[in-house]
Parts: C-alpha cells; structure tokens; sequence
C-alpha cells in the first residue's frame, strides 16, 4: 500500500516535459514565425543589396549582406534548435544536438557583436574625420571574415563543454524529479576551464560594449555640434558661398560615393583653408539631408541604422545575460512564468529579423529598390 502511494506521487520526466510544453506552444509559434520572417527578409535583403546599382561599392552593402548572412544562418539553424529544444526541453537526452545548438547560437551572436563593433569604428571616421584614412570596402570584406572567424574560435569551446546536464526538478507533487537539461556536460560542470572560458566571454563582451558605446557617444557629439553650427550659420546669414570645387565635393557625396579621398582630390593640397571647408561639407551633407535625400532629421541616415540595430542586440543580450545568472531558479517556476522567463530569454532572436524592417524604415534608396524589383517582377 505504501508503495502505490509513493508511486502515484511520482511524476516522470517525459510528463513533466508534457506539461510544460503545452505552455511553452505559443512559443514556438512565435519563434517559427520569426525564423519566417527573418528567412524572408534577410532573403529580401540580399537580393536588394547585390542588384541595387544605389549600393555598388560601398561599406554599407558589405555590411548589410554581410549581416543578412549571419541572420539566414541563425533563422535556419539556431532558431529552429530552439524550438527543437522547447519541446525537449526537461528530457533532453542528446548530448550531440546539444553540443551543435550551442556551437550555432554562440557563433552567431559573436559574430553579430564583433561585426557591429566594426561598424561603430567605421562610423566614427566616417562622421568625425571625414578626410582622414577610411575603411575601404575592400578593407571592410577582410574585417567581416576576420570577424566571422573570431566567431568561429569563440564558439569552439562552447560546443565542447555543452551537453546534456542531469540536474531535479519539483514536480506538480511537490516531489523531485530528475531532467536532463541543454547546458553543460558532468565533466566541465565545475570545470576550472569552463569558468576561464566564460571569463573570456565576459572581458570580450565588456570591451565590445564599451567600444560601441565610446564610438557612438564621439559620433552624436560631433552630429549635434555639426547641426548647431549649421542653424547658427543659417539664423545669422553667415553661411559662405561654396567654391566650384567644394560644390563638385558634395555632388560626389550625395550620389553615394562615399570615399573621402574624393574629396581630397577635388582640392588642391596647397589650400588647406577649402580642404577644411570640404570636411565641414562633408559632414554637414552627413547630417542635414533631407528625408527624400536619405537622411533623418538633422542625423546620418546609415549611422542612424546601425546605431538602433546595435541598441537593439545591446539591449536584447543584457536581458539575456542576466536571466542567464538565474537560470536554474528559472527551472523551479511555474510553466507559465517559466514560459514568460524562455521567452525574454531569447528576446535576442528578434535581431534575426528587424535588420529589413528598418532598412525599409530609415533608407530610402532600399523602399526604391525593393519597390522597383517588386515592379520588375510582378507588374
């Protein structure tokens, strides 16, 4: 009698899993949904960026092609392991697909955070020294390798130490149950390399982060004092007549050229008072385009672009790392909080998705593009 008592308390791993998957559905409809979207969009994204003449040769292209890469790969494989993972969430016996999960999801958001450091760089000699030495588009292709590589050493040891980890669970009950969880292998659990591992990931992060935010700081420094100057000049009527060449400078920056050595050209390098009225131009074409001419406001459109996509991963993984300091008192919640908590947890996959969105929000030239394709194509 004792022991039919005790086993009617006793609930298995696979019907705990069960349960919680039955609260965790909605979920993978969301996520299949972005892996969707995403597939789509980043589809769109680089068929826009190879044909359109507007981009040809310029680091923005290379970004963004670069970028919807790593999203069509995180949509096609970190996102459905995902959902893999939510149905398997408490019996997860596959050390292997474990290992390949976490390979993916570290490769990339490394490879994400390195090349939006990149870009920051980029932007700030783009915006506050205009006539100095620039990152080429060549230049930048070798950079997006180097930074894909990087990526790929840091997520090596990620897929090394990961595995199926035994760990309990209090079941509906109220008694434990023993789950096998996505997280780390026995043998690295406490492992003196898996906390070293980590500290890298920490220090490389905090430098990433630091980086964006010192680049992006200087920029908008520079744009807002650039912009107050420009008003100043117009209240006052102080504005100077530009020089045929200083017109022939800007000509060569609104039609997208964007190497500032073109500029230095169009001068000659004994005048060194109109080579720093062509950087005031450049910058000033920077900032005060109007919208048709793709700006925003007062603001650079591009720098615009990055900057709220790095806000976005920036934000996203701050969430995501600090849920990840409580991860095993997320096991112990209730399915719907614990649904709540997988969900916030993964908030990051939204930068998998947004890249096209706001391309077609800020930019112009890609809405003419996308439209004249659409029109090419089906009208």
């Amino acid at each position: 009698m004792p022991n039919s008592s005790n086993s009617s308390l006793v609930e298995s791993v696979y019907n705990l899993n069960a349960r919680y998957f039955e609260t965790l559905l909605p979920l993978t409809f969301i996520y299949g949904f972005i892996a969707f979207a995403g597939l789509l969009g980043n589809t769109v994204v680089l068929v826009v960026f190879s044909t359109g003449h507007e981009y040809k040769n310029t680091n923005f292209k290379v970004y963004a092609l670069f970028h919807a890469v790593i999203d069509l790969f995180t949509c096609i494989t970190v996102i459905p392991g995902e959902i893999y993972n939510l149905g398997h969430y408490f019996a997860f016996h596959n050390g292997n697909a474990c290992k390949v999960f976490c390979f993916f999801n570290t490769f990339g958001a490394g490879a994400t955070a390195l090349m939006l450091m990149l870009i920051s760089v980029e932007r700030f000699l783009r915006v506050t020294r205009p006539l100095g030495t620039q990152i080429q588009p060549r230049l930048a292709v070798r950079l997006c390798v180097l930074c894909i590589f990087v990526a790929l050493m840091l997520a090596c040891p990620a897929a090394l130490m990961c595995g199926a980890e035994e760990a309990s669970i209090t079941n509906v009950h109220g008694r434990d149950t023993t789950i096998h969880i996505c997280l780390a292998e026995e043998k690295f659990k406490n492992s003196v390399w898996r906390v070293v591992y980590k500290l890298v990931l920490v220090i490389l992060t905090g430098f990433v982060l630091v980086i964006c935010i010192v680049m992006y700081v200087i920029i908008w420094r520079t744009v807002f004092a650039a912009t107050r100057m420009r008003m100043g000049h117009e209240a006052y009527g102080m504005r100077r007549k530009k020089t045929v060449k200083q017109r022939e400078a800007k000509m060569m920056f609104i039609e997208g050229r964007e190497d500032a050595e073109d500029c230095k050209r169009a001068l000659s390098p004994e005048d060194l008072n109109t080579a720093s009225k062509c950087q005031s131009e450049i910058l000033q074409n920077e900032t005060s385009l109007s919208t048709d001419s793709d700006s925003i406001g007062q603001f650079p459109y591009k720098t615009v672009i990055w900057f709220v996509l790095t806000v976005i991963f920036i934000a996203t993984h701050i969430v995501y790392g600090t849920l990840s300091l409580f991860k095993y008192a997320i096991l112990s919640l209730p399915p719907k909080l614990f649904t709540l908590a997988s969900f916030f947890n993964r908030l990051y996959f939204v930068n998998s998705v947004i890249n096209p969105f706001v391309y077609a929000l800020l930019d112009s030239r890609f809405r003419r593009t996308c439209r004249r394709l659409f029109e090419k194509r089906f009208v």
